[in-house]
């Protein structure tokens, strides 16, 4: 099919597992906050703990063709949404929001919720619930 072909070679290639826990690394390191900043952090990580949470089901994600894209595209989503942490977390400890930092922290974010909202879908057809 030349339009997945297409698709694929414009695509850049995905993340190495090692590469994500650098970046989920990263974004866990310490930050320089305040000591209120410090409480709202952790009132806001325990509100956190009850998010709900989507499991991928019946499917397996590896090692198979049928659901690689599924798998590809939570890769990127990863991918993305810890690139999104990061950038905010270095605008926190920064403490000063540059228009062109606003720009990229708005963009990744925008490139985090558009790749975890098409691998939630990806995610729904291949499992049979998607509406």
């Amino acid at each position: 099919d030349d339009a997945q072909t297409i698709l694929a070679e414009a695509e850049p290639t995905l993340p190495t597992v090692p590469e994500l826990w650098d970046l989920h690394r990263k974004l866990h390191s310490p930050i320089k906050a305040t000591a209120s900043e410090q409480g709202l952090v952790r009132v806001e990580a325990a509100s956190e703990s009850s998010v709900p949470v989507v499991s991928e089901g019946g499917l397996r994600l590896s090692g198979n063709e049928t659901t690689k894209p599924v798998h590809d595209a939570g890769v990127r989503a990863v991918k993305s949404c810890l690139d999104s942490a990061i950038d905010l977390k270095s605008a926190i400890e920064d403490e000063v929001l540059e228009a062109k930092e606003m720009t990229n922290i708005l963009r990744s974010m925008g490139q985090c919720a558009a790749s975890g909202s098409h691998f939630m879908h990806l995610l729904f057809l291949k499992r049979g619930d998607a509406e």
